[in-house]
């Protein structure tokens, strides 16, 4: 449960915007970990693979770490403290670190469950939005789905058009 720090009032009332904040810390944390697993499938991919999932995590990354922005400033908005450390990431986070070497097909099927995990977490939400008409949120979720599914898409179709997923 994420701490309250104000209520800035409006037409959401204050239980709702809870359910809505705490929802959003999970993606906040999920996102985040996805974010540090980007990373570090970047900066260690190996093979005959290495440019194309190099060159794919830098765009993958670089735009993950502008959606932690964004989903923590709308947690603020919302009236709560976002988390904002590793330790409350990895308890709310459903994206699982991984603490292997993996082969670069190995990265990307892992990077295509962590994307799915995270879409999963966002068409979670959404129904809790749409109910208090909470606009900012959809808004918000609209473009998170968008990345992902988009992510997913060319995980899936361009890098593993020759392996079996």
């Amino acid at each position: 449960m994420l701490k309250k720090q104000f209520d800035l009032g409006g037409e959401i009332n204050s239980d709702n915007k809870a359910k809505v904040a705490n929802a959003l810390g999970v993606l906040l944390a999920s996102t985040s970990l996805l974010h540090m697993k980007t990373l570090n499938y970047h900066w260690n991919v190996t093979g005959f693979l290495f440019t194309t999932i190099h060159e794919f995590t830098d765009v993958q990354y670089k735009e993950l770490a502008v959606a932690i922005d964004e989903i923590a400033e709308r947690i603020r908005m919302l009236g709560f403290i976002a988390p904002g450390t590793y330790g409350e990431f990895l308890k709310l986070s459903i994206v699982v670190e991984s603490n292997e070497i993996l082969s670069a097909e190995q990265m990307i099927r892992d990077l295509i469950l962590s994307h799915e995990s995270v879409t999963k977490i966002v068409n979670d939400i959404v129904p809790l939005a749409e109910n208090i008409n909470d606009h900012v949120t959809l808004d918000l979720l609209t473009k998170r789905l968008e990345f992902h599914e988009l992510n997913l898409w060319k995980l899936k179709v361009s890098i593993l058009n020759n392996m079996k997923v």
